[in-house]
């Protein structure tokens, strides 16, 4: 097996070209021992170590390096090397306490005309991972109904292969199909007169009680249509998610996260606009608060200049104050039935 070394170092944030060359047909053949450095320490530690290969035909590959101290070693499995060009890769380190770094670096894939557009790429794509997940969830509900439904249909066409050797045809009919008789509901003959297992019909067990309670026996094709609603009215997507406050259409578009952002700008300025309005006709430039030795006064500046002090004395007595064209007025008390 050929192995190349690789050191990468998290301090440096270009892609390290590597300089080094693989072919088409290498599963197996190859593997790269790679060190990760921070500065001038190697990283060590990490519980998993995962590289991501973007290919030269666009798709993104998946595996992961066996950890070994401070090394992370990867032998290809053949996925990676599709598509003939310069291939991009990033290895991901996580460690214990949740910390995750990433290096980039790429190599060249040599053409090999025994290999190109005969491996089965299996990849996947990171924008719709999350709905294909949610979707296999759901569908995976189906797996046993899907297995009795085949069952059912092998046996039927057992069935009809024993027409044939009885009644000398290659087909069934509306009177009889070997040993099974159409009957319409579970068994029916199409247009081409083949036999046909009829979903509508067909009684299964649903073992996660989806559409009724656990293990209770429900018809095969109400339950592929609720896993159908399920996937394509229930799993939200990307695509769905709006950023602006525009919609007016309810339950269609949920609101992205982004936007809270947004919605907290508007409502402070919101907040600080209205502390500029009008308070029974009078018009006022700011009001604000503040305590002293002699008790605590609330201040209205006005635009014109002028100020209106509420004032609220230890000893208890309550006054208005008022400066009007640079004076201060006389002072008109309120309350001094504490005094």
């Amino acid at each position: 097996m050929i192995t190349h070394n690789i050191t990468l170092n998290v301090k440096n944030q270009n892609v390290v070209n590597t300089g080094i060359a693989v072919s088409q047909g290498d599963k197996g053949k190859v593997k790269f021992i790679i060190y990760v450095k921070d500065g001038d320490n190697y990283l060590s530690g990490a519980v998993s170590a995962e590289i991501a290969f973007n290919t030269p035909n666009g798709y993104i590959v998946t595996g992961n390096a066996v950890v070994e101290n401070n090394s992370y070693t990867y032998v290809f499995e053949g996925n990676e090397l599709q598509s003939a060009g310069d291939i991009s890769a990033v290895i991901t380190l996580t460690f214990p306490d949740g910390r995750v770094s990433s290096c980039g670096f790429t190599f060249y894939c040599r053409y090999n005309p025994m290999y190109d557009r005969n491996i089965d790429a299996g990849p996947y794509f990171g924008e719709i991972e999350s709905l294909k997940s949610a979707a296999e969830n759901a569908l995976s509900d189906a797996n046993g109904a899907v297995a009795q439904a085949n069952e059912a249909k092998n046996a039927a066409e057992i069935a009809a292969g024993n027409a044939e050797a009885v009644a000398g045809i290659g087909i069934a009919t509306t009177e009889k199909a070997g040993i099974s008789k159409p009957d319409g509901t579970t068994l029916g003959i199409d247009a081409a007169g083949i036999l046909r297992v009829l979903a509508s019909g067909l009684k299964i067990k649903d073992t996660n009680g989806l559409i009724g309670t656990v293990n209770a026996d429900v018809l095969l094709q109400a339950l592929i249509d609720d896993i159908t609603n399920r996937v394509v009215n229930q799993i939200l997507t990307k695509s769905m998610l709006i950023n602006n406050g525009l919609a007016t259409e309810a339950g269609k578009y949920p609101l992205d996260s982004a936007y809270g952002k947004t919605l907290l700008d508007k409502i402070t300025q919101l907040n600080s606009d209205t502390v500029h309005k009008n308070i029974k006709g009078a018009i006022y430039k700011d009001i604000k608060a503040y305590a002293n030795d002699d008790g605590a006064v609330f201040e209205i500046s006005h635009k014109n200049g002028d100020y209106t002090n509420l004032s609220f004395r230890s000893n208890g007595r309550i006054s208005i104050t008022r400066k009007h064209n640079g004076s201060w007025l006389e002072e008109i008390n309120l309350a001094d039935a504490w005094t």
